[in-house]
């Protein structure tokens, strides 16, 4: 909602190559040098290169670092998408793109976004740890219908009956965050991919 924020500068603080990719290196020395935001470590940025590189090359182009950036309800985001660049055109050093507020802000959203990958990460181990927690038996709870993949209803139903009523919003959330190729579907290698340790702990 900040008038001067916009994606395209956004991802340009961190393409500062301009090769239209960017690598875990390149977030981590932007957000330091760039940024002056500290409160990180490389694993905090690998899990987030986990969740949204969705093509699996190591690298985010502008389409996945702008799934990364973009406010999950879809009327906030289409503010977002058609706003064109403003610093980047006028020549402004990336470190200056942005004025205080709005950087403050998406400092405050990239440690919003490690801490939620880092308890996500938590949880995941935790559930390995269980002795008898089996991935295979989760999602055949889960899919009630049998089709062989997990809807939003499905989510809804799980949570329900398990006392959690959800908004239409946190459910868009947990698609957001499972539907690797955004098609409204869960297959069972993706939730997989949701559930399985990604800093390899045991």
């Amino acid at each position: 909602m900040k008038p001067d924020f916009n994606l395209l500068d956004a991802f340009k603080i961190f393409d500062t190559r301009g090769t239209g990719n960017v690598s875990v290196q390149d977030i981590v020395q932007a957000l330091k040098e760039n940024m002056n935001f500290h409160e990180f470590t490389h694993d905090d940025v690998f899990l987030l290169f986990r969740r949204h590189d969705s093509n699996c090359d190591g690298k985010l182009n502008f389409q996945e670092f702008s799934n990364c950036m973009l406010p999950v309800s879809k009327e906030y985001a289409a503010l977002l998408t058609d706003r064109p660049d403003f610093y980047m055109s006028r020549g402004v050093p990336t470190s200056q793109f942005f004025n205080f507020e709005t950087r403050n802000q998406l400092r405050q959203l990239f440690a919003a976004l490690f801490k939620c990958e880092r308890s996500c990460e938590a949880l995941r181990v935790s559930l390995r740890q269980r002795p008898y927690f089996n991935i295979k038996q989760a999602f055949s709870f889960m899919d009630t219908d049998m089709d062989g993949y997990l809807n939003l209803e499905d989510f809804r139903d799980f949570l329900a009956n398990n006392g959690f009523y959800a908004t239409e919003r946190e459910l868009l959330g947990i698609m957001h965050k499972c539907d690797r190729n955004n098609n409204g579907r869960i297959t069972f290698s993706e939730f997989v991919d949701e559930f399985q340790p990604k800093l390899g702990g045991i």
